[in-house]
């Protein structure tokens, strides 16, 4: 895989940086396969997602021979401002946002909620084997040159963390485990065996 196949996120990968997400991303993580949450009632949310990483300028993608995008990698400011318009397509996702900020509270309670520090490893999606490891490289090598001073990532599944914790050494800060969690009193990941937690990763840059 060359680097030369590794271009930053911008509009014009914007369909295919789509099809990438929904295809390799939302169609096999664990919360939102455990919600049930439809294709359709996700894709809005997913569009604005990509809108919001093409004006942050921290994304990439990967691409084929033919400029298809066969990996993705969405980036953002941990502590960056958040997107009125990514709350309001967001119905449906709050136990997932409810989940992810627990297992994070640990890494906000010990930092300041400072801009350009935390390079936030949002999404992580591959169609091509090895294509996630070489596009996680590179986007770390950039936030290293951005003067963020770490990166931090929430892992959901067995493989991503893996890869987070064994191929590029982020230490695990915090776990929630899925059986365990609990949104408006119910246990709305029980049903989660795949992966027994959630897991929160930082790593120096």
């Amino acid at each position: 895989m060359s680097s030369l196949a590794i271009q930053p996120l911008t509009s014009k990968y914007h369909k295919s940086a789509f099809k990438c997400l929904m295809d390799y991303f939302f169609t096999q993580e664990p919360m939102v396969k455990s919600l049930n949450i439809s294709r359709e009632s996700i894709e809005p949310y997913v569009k604005e997602l990509i809108e919001k990483a093409i004006d942050d300028r921290l994304s990439f993608v990967q691409l084929n021979d033919n400029q298809e995008v066969v990996a993705v990698v969405i980036a953002e400011d941990y502590f960056g401002e958040p997107s009125d318009t990514l709350l309001e397509l967001s119905a449906g996702l709050e136990p997932v946002f409810a989940l992810l900020e627990k297992v994070g509270s640990t890494f906000c309670a010990n930092n300041l909620m400072k801009n350009n520090r935390f390079y936030h490893l949002l999404m992580i999606a591959s169609a091509e084997k090895g294509a996630a490891t070489f596009i996680t490289k590179v986007a770390l090598e950039f936030a290293k040159k951005k003067g963020f001073v770490s990166a931090v990532v929430e892992a959901t599944g067995t493989i991503s963390q893996h890869i987070i914790q064994n191929t590029f050494h982020f230490k695990e800060l915090q776990a929630v485990p899925y059986a365990n969690f609990e949104y408006n009193g119910k246990k709305v990941f029980e049903d989660i065996t795949a992966s027994e937690a959630c897991k929160f990763y930082e790593k120096e840059l």
